[in-house]
């Protein structure tokens, strides 16, 4: 999706589809963190790891936002941190088939 945004022409409508596309993927991912952190973890764990999980996707939100400044102020762009952005989804999404769930 970022990639697909990142050769778009940044009109209205194409960065509205792409801000509300882009909430329901942080959305989606709710579910299955809390499941996996209760089950590899138990509830006593689960409290802790999944709010730390959102503190860490909040600094993640944090640095990207300013980041993104100072890639604009340097470059005249966005492009520089699109790319970094993308670099880590990618980054984030191997590490994530990494988990092995518990089996009963």
């Amino acid at each position: 999706m970022i990639i697909l945004f990142f050769i778009m022409p940044k009109t209205v409508p194409v960065i509205t589809a792409y801000v509300l596309l882009l909430g329901f993927t942080g959305a989606s991912t709710v579910s299955p963190v809390s499941g996996i952190c209760g089950e590899l973890f138990g509830p006593r764990g689960l409290s802790i790891l999944f709010n730390l999980a959102f503190l860490v996707h909040q600094f993640g939100s944090f640095l990207s936002a300013w980041l993104g400044g100072i890639c604009f102020d340097a470059f005249g762009s966005y492009n520089a941190i699109w790319i970094i952005d993308a670099a880590f989804c990618i980054l984030a999404s191997s590490i994530s088939y990494m988990i092995r769930e518990k089996s009963d």
